[in-house]
């Protein structure tokens, strides 16, 4: 899916428009973890969502279990039983996380921080932990910050070791916060 500078949409409508642009990710078995991340960058970039009073976006690696999935999935459509039937791996695996994390206060919970926030997420892993791996993450809180934070995120040498390989699984979902 190619991004094109829009002007504002609904939050609803980036959670499809985020599906739309990972799905592809999420069934080839030769991902460039560059183009996630620029399709990443790219999405923030240029898609502002409508009445969104914090937007930012959340890079992080280490080790975590991926859910056993193969389609991107949206947790808040879901209910308990559903969710808990998602697996996940027995194991940690390498991971890079690239989360934007969007809060449209409602009027309903009269602005309470979490109460409308979603995370759009698309997860990288690079097979089983081995021990020692790093973990950490960085935050962009706003557009000016963007090209700094990738630049760190992109710096570090555990991030710069596993870009340089094809993940062996990618998770893509949307979840509520809070």
């Amino acid at each position: 899916m190619k991004i094109s500078y829009l002007s504002e949409i609904s939050q609803e409508e980036a959670v499809v428009q985020f599906s739309e642009l990972v799905k592809p990710f999420l069934s080839s078995d030769s991902v460039n973890p560059h183009a996630v991340i620029e399709a990443v960058r790219d999405f923030y970039r240029y898609v502002r969502i409508a009445g969104a009073s914090s937007d930012m976006l959340l890079l992080e690696w280490g080790t975590k279990r991926p859910f056993l999935i193969s389609s991107f999935i949206d947790f808040s459509d879901l209910t308990l039983v559903e969710r808990d039937a998602i697996k996940e791996a027995d194991y940690e695996w390498q991971w890079l996380g690239l989360t934007r994390q969007i809060f449209v206060p409602d009027e309903i919970n009269e602005g309470e921080f979490d109460a409308g926030a979603i995370a759009l997420c698309v997860h990288l892993f690079f097979g089983e932990k081995v021990g020692g791996e790093p973990a950490s993450h960085v935050w962009v809180d706003s557009l000016n910050e963007l090209d700094d934070g990738l630049t760190e995120f992109l710096r570090n040498p555990f991030v710069a070791q596993l870009i340089t390989s094809t993940p062996s699984l990618v998770n893509g979902f949307v979840t509520a916060i809070g």
